[in-house]
């Protein structure tokens, strides 16, 4: 399942900065719960980017065109909320060096 949000990310990417010289994105999965529940209500994704106007488009069309993408292509996460959060550059803390790893070869090839 995290595979088809990182390949909704990267058509959202490709759509959005066509020629990507500039631009990304990092994101976390989060679970949200109900007051009192032990199980997730739903999900919210935080996306960290340092172009957030470009993947908001004007008047949120671009935001919410790939919302529905979400709902439609990850129906198992549930996620009903998604956060963009302006970032001047990406630095991380890592913590499992295979993810890592993995996340900077997926990086590399998209």
């Amino acid at each position: 399942m995290i595979e088809d949000i990182y390949k909704i990310l990267n058509e959202w990417l490709r759509e959005t900065i066509p020629d990507y010289r500039f631009g990304g994105i990092a994101f976390n999965r989060r679970a949200v719960f109900n007051e009192g529940e032990r199980f997730p209500d739903h999900y919210a994704l935080d996306i960290y980017t340092d172009v957030p106007g470009f993947l908001i488009g004007k008047a949120g069309s671009v935001i919410d065109k790939y919302k529905k993408e979400l709902a439609e292509r990850v129906r198992s996460y549930n996620i009903t909320e998604v956060n963009i959060f302006e970032v001047n550059g990406f630095v991380f803390k890592p913590r499992d060096k295979k993810k890592v790893n993995k996340f900077l070869k997926w990086a590399r090839h998209h």
